[in-house]
This record gives C-alpha cells, structure tokens and sequence, in this order.
C-alpha cells in the first residue's frame, strides 16, 4: 500500500514541478518577476520532493525483495 502511494506521490510531485516551471516562464515573458520566482522556487522545490519520493518508493522496493526471516533464521539458528 506504502508502495502505490510512493509512485503517485511522485507523479504529483512532477506535475506540479512542471506546471510550475511552466508557469514561471510565463510570469517572466509578461514582466512579472517576482511571480515567476516564486514559481521557480516551487517548482525546484517540488522537484526535489520527487527525488526524495522516488528514492523511498526504490527503499521500499529492495524491503519487498529481501528476505527477513531467512536472516533471522540464519543468526537464530548460528549460520546452519
């Protein structure tokens, strides 16, 4: 469940950064400035929050994969 609100956390983070970006190009052509600032710092800002998605959404990934109770098999059991 973690996992599927990882990827969409990431996709919204993208949107968003994008649209902003977007946004900040178009404040800047009509001489709004302090607009298209403000739009780029949200759109690095949520650039960098989909970085940070993404790296939990691999995190939670290498947890599906590994095998806890072989481990934990293998210390209680003394490496047999």
């Amino acid at each position: 469940m973690k996992k599927k609100i990882y990827e969409y956390m990431t996709l919204v983070f993208a949107i968003i950064g994008t649209l902003s970006m977007v946004a900040a190009v178009g404040a800047i052509e009509s001489d709004q400035y302090l607009l298209g600032a403000s739009a780029v710092c949200t759109g690095i800002a949520s650039y960098i929050m989909t970085l940070f998605s993404q790296s939990l959404y691999a995190e939670m990934e290498t947890r599906e994969k590994s095998s806890w109770n072989d481990l934990n098999d293998y210390y209680i059991n003394g490496g047999k």
